[in-house]
């Protein structure tokens, strides 16, 4: 099992601050963990722990005004936050991905799932 830590920078510069838990084989499901308003990645550790242990692979991240993410960005609108949600399962190839989110994760987490599913991130085959 090994966890990465990264930065996606998106389109209007905000750095967004993330970890990938990776199982030791192939992972049954992926997840997208965010976290809620005031909150950071940090408060998924114990769960992406349990997740990964069951075999999956967990991507949690900060976002953008949170943790390790840029801390005042020009745009902190849901909008926003949706599309740095998306950018993450692209740039992470992460489709077909579970999320699952908190509070304001949860309101990041609806409008995302719609537009993953309808733009660049429908599942992929794999072999």
């Amino acid at each position: 099992m090994t966890r990465t830590s990264g930065t996606l920078t998106t389109s209007d510069g905000t750095r967004i601050a993330h970890r990938d838990h990776h199982p030791a084989g192939r992972p049954t499901t992926t997840f997208l963990l965010l976290h809620g308003l005031a909150g950071h990645q940090g408060e998924w550790d114990t769960l992406a722990g349990q997740l990964r242990s069951d075999g999956n692979r967990v991507v949690t991240y900060d976002a953008r005004g949170h943790g390790a993410s840029t801390r005042t960005p020009a745009n902190a609108t849901r909008e926003a936050h949706v599309q740095d949600a998306v950018a993450l399962i692209e740039a992470l190839d992460l489709a077909p991905v579970t999320l699952l989110g908190q509070s304001l994760g949860g309101h990041t987490a609806m409008p995302s799932s719609f537009r993953a599913n309808t733009a660049r991130c429908a599942p992929k085959n794999r072999p």
